[in-house]
């Protein structure tokens, strides 16, 4: 697909003003293509001017402008139509064959394995709309979109509006309200309906047929998530939802998690959740479930005019949903979870080449790609947290409210924010945006302790240290937890207000009084920051970890220690050791979940892989002991666990016999197939499991995440021939999607497969070209991240990389390929500090 540049938006935008679509589409054949109609009624500032419309068809059978029909073969070049002499007013109809896609981008269209029913839907960000309408494909050229469909008599189809199926068999919606391209969306196929409200906006739920009772058993937890959300949102907002319904469609081999289309969410099919599962997963959906609402505000009511300003996007879906979610509903813990899970995404990406402003120089359509990460996502909403927390919650939502109600179905830009920001909270940003948004790079702050010979604190300070690329201390507002230990507990003494400026920030209070065992900054976790402590604060966390109260601050503390890991500054059994002490009293599943995971990298990718095997033989049975703790809300984080670390015949036996006995003799359920397709994996990367019993659990469960969790078994044997088979998936042009594509490329790399590891990490690198010529940006994105993260063995990696480097390849895998080689030099140090004496 071609690039749309900044440039050539901006030209478009300052000349033309677009006023309706009127789009058909007809999905009534069987084959691979869809027959797509469109008319689009737009000004010209500049009578006599040219310009173009994007249409990525396989064939265009008409094209008329003001009522003369253009020669097709002078004027579309392939996914552009070049429109000359533009009259002020003008219409453009455009008739054309478009593909269906494998890829997720533009027009899917899926066949259920279970009863053949088909099921299409769109997905067109950030410049993938022209895949299924020829249309002007930027964000601040919005239109109301009239759309009509043709379907098969036993399909429903979903619009961004109500609609209706008319006596000549179409489905005919009402007009939109003005909307960006890339938000147009539709559905259709045969889907099971449930009805229902969504604060008190008409709202329907829609999945596969095939699926109708798990939608059934789920839609009543849905429904009153999203309403108690939705109320809160309004009032935060201070006005009401701004569209005429509310459904949400849950499809199969999405993209990605969620997609904030106008009245019509879309969202990956697993998050339809069953009756077990657990706490974390249920608010996990939640997050999932408001961020996709926050964008109803602030993203489709309100649009950026370009994607430099994703992150205003992003960042504030983020923000307001941890919000709303841990103010609204039943998961009051939902920071802790962000700074535990969410957060740690754009910390990690913060240490990369890649590493970008929270507002990047966005040059064409092509680079919004390299900024759907965790800086967009994770810092920028902790970002505007910490800017809430400066102005306070008052001022900052006041300026929110304004920026909505100024710049209502229209778009907005970063000046515009700061602008009303500014004149609520009566304080200038200049400063504050140019160090926190237009300059990359993360702060570390350090805590000094000077003593006394009598043993108290003398001058206490937080000392700051700029990023590694910019000479630059910012100004953080955070909180200070101060500890003392009494005997077994760990006893906090106060919390401080601190305004954190310049390299050193005294903390007055705190000298000639008893010396702290513990000064944990950013315990409230509002501040974007790198912590190190001193070295007695530092030996309590290592040892008293677990015996903070407060969630978030425990979450902050392991994180404080991770990061030290992570760096090489902290052995990794220190770390084993401290999170162990710690999960034995952990009651947040979040934290526990992310401390787990911690734990396994810390193992897997971290330690030595001599010590390896060894680690797992002690963390199995300990994590089974944690296992068997009846009522204990963690409990399924540790059920997961315990399958990880099977590496013993003893214990690979037990979880074949589980998975027989269809659940544990201490009652755990396996009957949940998630479960039972994370022991399949497991058994078949130790080569327990083989092809028969893979396909026999494929026989069970029949369904497209059945299929995908079949493929990453089938790969993960530790077999020759299935890592080849897996490769030659990957080569092979078409035919596959891109989610049964990941699947496969999930299974291959296993940490306890070195010697295959070894053998097939150049293969991996030199397919990653292949992949970017193949698929769409996103999926060779996704695929190539699923190829290298795993890729931390041999010693000729680093040179291999160095090969493709020089080879220059597409930017984006260019940025990706340089991420994987720093991080495994990273990996490499940590390695090297764990090596056994």
């Amino acid at each position: 697909m071609r690039n749309l540049s900044y440039q050539e938006a901006r030209s478009r935008s300052r000349l033309l003003k677009v006023g309706e679509y009127r789009a058909e589409l007809d999905l009534r054949g069987p084959g691979e293509t869809f027959l797509s109609r469109t008319r689009i009624a737009f000004s010209c500032r500049r009578p006599g001017a040219g310009s173009f419309v994007e249409c990525a068809a396989v064939r265009v059978d008409r094209i008329v402008l003001n009522g003369v029909q253009l020669p097709v073969d002078q004027v579309f070049g392939g996914d552009r139509i070049r429109l000359d002499e533009l009259a002020e007013d003008n219409v453009l109809e455009v008739e054309a064959v478009y593909p269906y896609t494998s890829d997720g981008q533009g027009l899917q269209r899926f066949t259920d394995p279970v009863d053949a029913g088909v099921y299409v839907y769109s997905y067109a960000q950030a410049h993938d709309a022209h895949r299924f309408l020829a249309c002007f494909d930027q964000p601040d050229l919005k239109a109301s979109f009239r759309l009509s469909v043709r379907a098969p008599g036993d399909w429903t189809v979903l619009g961004m509006t109500p609609g209706h199926r008319s006596e000549s068999g179409s489905w005919d919606f009402e007009p939109t309200e003005p909307l960006s391209t890339y938000l147009f969306a539709v559905a259709a196929g045969n889907f099971h309906e449930v009805r229902g409200e969504v604060g008190g906006i008409p709202a329907g739920l829609y999945a596969r047929r095939s699926i109708a009772a798990r939608l059934d058993a789920d839609a009543a937890d849905v429904l009153v998530t999203a309403s108690a959300c939705l109320s809160s949102f309004s009032d935060l907002f201070g006005m009401p939802y701004p569209f005429r319904k509310y459904d949400h469609v849950f499809v199969p081999e999405f993209n990605v998690i969620g997609m904030e289309n106008p009245g019509l969410v879309m969202l990956r099919e697993e998050c339809l959740l069953d009756a077990t599962a657990t706490y974390e997963e249920r608010q996990t959906r939640a997050v999932v479930l408001a961020h996709e609402m926050a964008h109803m505000w602030f993203g489709n009511l309100v649009t950026p005019r370009w994607w430099d300003d994703l992150w205003l996007n992003e960042g504030f879906a983020e923000l307001l949903a941890f919000l709303v979610v841990a103010e609204a509903t039943e998961f009051t813990s939902a920071w802790t979870a962000f700074c535990a899970g969410r957060k740690e995404w754009g910390h990690a990406c913060e240490r990369l080449p890649s590493v970008h402003a929270v507002v990047p120089e966005i040059r064409g359509t092509a680079g919004v790609m390299l900024h759907l990460d965790g800086i967009t996502y994770a810092k920028g909403a902790a970002v505007l947290r910490q800017l809430m927390a400066r102005l306070g919650r008052v001022p900052f939502l006041a300026g929110v409210r304004a920026v909505l109600r100024r710049h209502a179905y229209a778009n907005v830009s970063l000046p515009d924010l700061l602008a009303a920001l500014e004149e609520a909270a009566d304080e200038d940003l200049e400063d504050w945006t140019d160090d926190w948004l237009y300059t990359p790079g993360v702060n570390t702050l350090r805590t000094v302790v000077e003593e006394t010979p009598e043993g108290t604190a003398g001058r206490v300070a937080i000392e700051q240290e700029a990023p590694r690329s910019h000479p630059l201390e910012r100004a953080h507002t955070l909180q200070v937890g101060v500890y003392d230990e009494e005997g077994v507990d760990l006893v906090k003494r106060d919390r401080l207000h601190v305004e954190v400026s310049g390299k050193r920030t005294e903390l007055p209070e705190l000298g000639g009084h008893r010396r702290p065992a513990l000064l944990l900054v950013n315990e409230t976790d509002e501040a974007w920051a790198t912590v190190r402590l001193d070295p007695v604060s530092t030996a309590t966390l290592l040892r008293s970890l677990g015996r903070l109260e407060d969630p978030t601050a425990r979450a902050v503390a392991w994180q404080v220690l991770w990061h030290m890991t992570r760096d090489a500054e902290l052995p990794v059994q220190r770390f084993l050791d401290a999170s162990r002490a710690a999960l034995e009293t952990e009651t947040d599943p979040a934290l526990a979940g992310a401390a787990v995971d911690r734990l396994r990298q810390a193992v897997d990718r971290l330690g030595s892989p001599l010590l390896r095997e060894e680690r797992l033989r002690r963390l199995g049975p300990w994590y089974a002991g944690l296992a068997r703790r009846q009522d204990d809300p963690c409990r399924p984080v540790f059920e997961a666990a315990v399958v990880e670390c099977a590496t013993t015949e003893r214990e690979l036996a037990d979880l074949a016999d589980r998975l027989a006995a269809g659940a544990g003799a201490d009652g755990t359920a396996e009957d949940r197939q998630a479960a039972r397709w994370r022991i399949v994996t497991r058994l078949a990367a130790a080569g327990a499991f083989g092809r028969a019993e893979i396909m026999a659990e494929m026989a069970r469960d029949t369904t497209p995440a059945g299929a995908a969790a079949a493929a990453t078994a089938l790969s993960a044997r530790p077999l020759h021939a299935a890592k080849e088979e897996a490769f030659a998936l990957l080569t092979r042009p078409g035919g596959t999607s891109v989610s049964l594509l990941e699947a496969h490329a999930r299974g291959i790399f296993r940490p306890d497969q070195p010697a295959l590891a070894r053998t097939y990490a150049s293969r991996a690198v030199d397919l990653l070209p292949t992949l970017w010529q193949r698929h769409d940006a996103r999926g060779a994105a996704r695929l190539s991240r699923l190829l290298l993260q795993d890729v931390h063995t041999g010693p000729d990696v680093v040179e291999q990389l160095d090969l493709v480097l020089g080879s220059e390849p597409d930017e984006r895998l260019r940025w990706l390929l340089l991420d994987h080689r720093a991080d495994l030099i990273s990996v490499r140090e940590t390695r090297a500090m764990d090596e056994p004496r």
